[in-house]
């Protein structure tokens, strides 16, 4: 719990080296929680691309390490329904979603959708151990 991460400086790693399909936008706040439900007081932030790529990344920043497990499970939820919408039309990129990233350090969540999966691991595991 004690463990301050660098949020920000992550995200604009993660942003600028790895390889999306497509560029990922920060979706408003109001967007991402009505996406990804998370415990009170959680700091959400959301980025995707577009609708034809499954790539998105998530970051969730908790009050404490038990609402990050809380997190986690709803982010795990909203892989599922996920990649249950890209099965239909498009499971090349479902693939992706099945194989995303997801690492829990603390109070912070991290998921990561993309292809670019070792890369996108190195450098959450960059900051999570700092």
């Amino acid at each position: 719990d004690g463990k301050k991460i660098d949020i920000d400086a992550m995200i604009k790693d993660l942003l600028s080296q790895v390889n999306f399909e497509g560029e990922l936008s920060l979706l408003e706040t109001s967007v991402a929680e009505g996406m990804v439900e998370t415990t009170e007081g959680t700091d959400l932030k959301v980025y995707m691309g577009n609708g034809t790529y499954a790539d998105e990344l998530i970051v969730m920043t908790a009050r404490s390490e038990k609402d990050a497990e809380s997190n986690q499970e709803n982010a795990r939820a909203h892989l599922a329904e996920m990649k249950k919408q890209f099965d239909d039309y498009l499971p090349e990129q479902s693939k992706k979603i099945e194989s995303a990233v997801q690492i829990r350090c603390g109070s912070y969540v991290v998921i990561c959708v993309t292809s670019d999966v070792q890369n996108a691991e190195k450098i959450v595991d960059q900051y999570m151990k700092e």
